[in-house]
This record gives C-alpha cells, structure tokens and sequence, in this order.
C-alpha cells in the first residue's frame, strides 16, 4: 500500500535532527582534542584506552543517532502536517521500524488509509446504481450450499436462501434465536462434533463431518468454518450434501468387496475341480461330467463377472457405443439360453422360452442387448430358489418389441424398486445379502434400453417373483419389417 521514504533534506530541517548533529559534533571535538592532548604521552597502555574510549564513543553516537532517526523522522512529518489542512498519500507513508513510536505512527497512518478507502467506496457506492449489492444477495441466494455468517459465540448474523432447504428437517422453535450449532442438535452424532461446532479458540479452518443418523442414505453433510474477520471475530460457515458422494463410495467400496469374492469363488470351483480331474483316474463318467458341468459353469460365472468389470468403466464415464446389425431375434435368444443354461441346470429350475414366429429383425448391437438379457436371466436364475421357474418371453405388437423376464424367486419391496438400477446398488432384504452380486448387471442393462431408445419395465410382489420387461421401440424393427 505504502512506498517510499522522506527525503533527507526533509529529516535534516527538523530541529531534533539539527541538535543531534550538534551533540555528534562536539563528542566529535572531544575526542580529538583529547587524541591531541594525550598524543604526546609515551605510554602505550593510555593510548590503547584512548583509541578504544573514541571507538566506543563514535559506536556509540551512531546507534543514538539509529534509535533518533524514526523519532527525527516522525517528528519532520507532522511538522509538515501541521502546516497542512488535508493529507496527501505521500504523507501517509509506514516507517521502517518497531519501537512504540514507529508503531504508533504506522497505526495511525493504515487508519488514515483505510478510512479513506471506505469513504472512496462509499462515494462510489453513492453514485453507483443498487444492483450490484443485490446481484451479489441473488448470488449467494442462488448457491446450493448453505452460507452462514456468526460471531464468535456462533450467533447468525447473516443466511442465504439455501440455509432453509438444506435444514428444512431441522424445526426448532424461535430458530431465529439458536445459535449455529444448536441447528444440528437432533443430527445423529451431534455430541461427537460439538468441540468442533464451539471451539472458537482458533482462526484456523475447520471442517468435519455430521450425519442426521446411522444410515449414510439418511443424509451427510459437510460443513466448514473460515475467519473473514480477525478483530472481534466472524466465521462463514459453509454446509454441503455429501449424502450421494458417500453413498457412492459406499457403493463403490461394496463393489471391490463383492468382485474380489465372486472373482475368487468361480476360480476356487475350476482349479478344484480340474485338479480332481487330472489327479484322479477312477472317477466314473457321470462324475466326470458333472464335474465339466461345473466347470463351464463357473467359467460363464467369471465371464458375467469381467464384463461386468470392463463395463463400469463405460457406464461411468457416459461412453459406452452401439454396434448396430440387422438381428434375428430368435437367433439371439437362443444365444443367451446357451450362455444361461448351466445357471438353470445347477439349481435344477424349470427354464422356458417363448418366441412368436413371424418376430421381426432388428437393427440393435446384438452382444450388448444379449449380455442385457443375461444379466437379466441371470438375476432371476440368482434369486429364484431350487426348483423354481424362470422364463423368457418375447412379443411384438407393432409399437414395441418386449422381451418379459419372468420368475418365480423371492420378489422386491414396493419401495426398492425406484433405486433398482442405480450402480452399485443392493437390496436391504436380508437374503438378497446371502447372494454374492456386483449391483451392477441391472444398471448395465438399463443403460442398454437407454442406448437403444427402450427401457426396463418391473413388476414383483414379495416372496411371489418378478417380471422384467425389456422393451425396443418399434422403429428398430421397421428398417427390416417390410
């Protein structure tokens, strides 16, 4: 802000200035009259303590004249000052130093300074027109995060807008009145963070984490604490839902845990029974068999598994492509039963496909709208308990084409079925926990409907089964119907 120093011929006007040159002037003298009085003296001990009494002397002028400069200093200001009825910015310059008089005078001219300043930002305030003042409230008022404004005891000052939304949960009566903190007194691990919310012992920034219960779904927040002002204190709190990112890594963390396990599992049954295999040679034809049975099985298994794990990278980054060929639908269901058969056959289910004849071809990518499929048969296969039934239904009405996955497994809650095809998502059923699964077969078929211009119809009760209905539109058939 400042820059700059006074000129000397300014310092040397002062009359403190001109009475230390004087003073040095006659110590000055002193010491040479006293050279020349004792310079005739043999003794070589009172010339030595000569010669140190005016290096002491002359040491000593310096440094009274270093400690005088800022008071001859200070002292030429305000003689100028005082012959001045306004103030200039090259009179309101710092002095380079730090005794009590430099620093009464470098607080004295940063007020000058900043009282300027605000009434140079007034001026302009005045003549500006309003708008800029409640372009800045629509502003703050348009942020989705809540922005708080306390004192150092945590009473608010000043809210936006998204204060209200974000804690519309939180009812207190005269809520105007509560301080910050007591805002969150109903969240779950409020007591917990109650040192963070009220230690205003330090300017630092803060922030930590609150939940409004147990479960991450029932909502996060992270809030943070900034200074804006150190002299009597004020603090801008911010408060953000986090509620999805955490679920997300919740989700996320889910998922390693479960592909790790389902990538081990089928890997155990292969090499387990391949080594049975090779190390035994009486075993019969059938065991033999069933043993290659498994095997195949459990190799599809893993095959679900990696392409599954080489579609999260697509599905999350929002660049997964369609290969688009004329398609025989019949051709394609009877693809995906190969690749789900063993599934059925292991848990000894009735399987059942049913195709009308006259099904027209599609234009579609046919291994994306199969590896759909199967992971659609192959939920229901998962959740369907030994000796039950699955099917796969195909329809064209002329404005759809439908393929129906039906089952007769342990069916979804009502209130379930809307985050069914979210990445990463499981049910809360306690025996849907028993099955090992990704959560992502779902979201991945429901991001090929999408490509494709369909979508994934669902229906289930309880403990009764579920229908899934993959549905095409109409206009993917036409280009071959004809």
């Amino acid at each position: 802000m400042f820059s700059g120093m006074p000129h000397t011929s300014s310092i040397s006007a002062s009359p403190l200035l001109r009475s230390t040159i004087a003073i040095q002037a006659a110590l000055g003298v002193t010491c040479v009259l006293a050279a020349a009085i004792f310079a005739h003296t043999p003794s070589l001990q009172i010339t030595v303590l000569l010669a140190a009494m005016m290096a002491i002397i002359l040491s000593g002028m310096t440094i009274i004249r270093r400690r005088l400069s800022t008071c001859i200093e200070i002292d030429s200001r305000l003689a100028q000052l005082a012959t001045r009825e306004s103030l200039t910015p090259e009179e309101l310059l710092p002095v380079a130093a730090s005794d009590r008089a430099a620093t009464g005078w470098n607080r004295l001219v940063e007020s000058a300074c900043v009282q300027r300043l605000l009434d140079s930002v007034s001026t302009q305030e005045s003549c500006a027109p309003a708008s800029h003042d409640s372009m800045a409230l629509v502003v703050l008022n348009a942020l989705p995060d809540a922005q708080i404004v306390t004192d150092s005891t945590g009473l608010r000052i000043w809210e936006n807008t998204a204060t209200g939304s974000l804690l519309e949960a939180v009812n207190f009566p005269g809520g105007d009145l509560l301080r910050f903190h007591e805002l969150f007194r109903s969240f779950f691990d409020f007591d917990q963070r109650l040192v963070e919310f009220t230690d205003y012992s330090t300017l630092a920034p803060l922030v930590f984490e609150l939940r409004r219960g147990e479960k991450t779904a029932e909502g996060v927040l992270r809030i943070s604490r900034q200074c804006l002002s150190e002299d009597g204190p004020t603090f801008l709190w911010t408060v953000r839902d986090v509620t999805q990112q955490k679920l997300s890594v919740e989700m996320r963390d889910c998922f390693v845990s479960a592909a790790t396990h389902e990538l081990r599992t089928p890997l155990c049954n292969i090499r387990t029974y391949a080594e049975t295999l090779i190390g035994s040679g009486d075993i019969s034809p059938e065991d033999q068999r069933q043993f290659l049975n498994v095997i195949v099985s459990e190799s599809i298994r893993l095959d679900r598994i990696i392409e599954d794990l080489l579609n999260i990278g697509h599905m999350q980054a929002g660049g997964m492509t369609l290969d688009r060929h004329e398609t025989q639908v019949d051709r394609l269901v009877r693809e995906v039963h190969e690749k789900i058969r063993p599934l059925y056959e292991h848990k000894q289910l009735h399987f059942e496909a049913s195709i009308p004849p006259r099904l027209p071809e599609l234009m579609v990518d046919k291994n994306k709208l199969a590896a759909a499929l199967v992971n659609l048969l192959g939920n229901a296969i998962k959740y369907t308990p030994d000796g039950g039934s699955v099917r796969l239904l195909a329809e064209h009405d002329g404005g759809e084409v439908r393929f129906h996955v039906e089952d007769t497994g342990i069916g979804i809650a009502e209130e379930e079925i809307p985050h069914l095809f979210e990445r990463f998502y499981r049910s809360a059923d306690p025996r849907v926990h028993e099955i090992q699964g990704t959560g992502l077969g779902l979201a991945f078929a429901m991001d090929v409907a999408r490509l494709h211009g369909g979508r994934i119809d669902v229906a289930s009760e309880l403990n009764k089964g579920s229908r899934f209905t993959l549905v095409l539109p109409s206009a993917l058939a036409s280009i071959t119907a004809n």
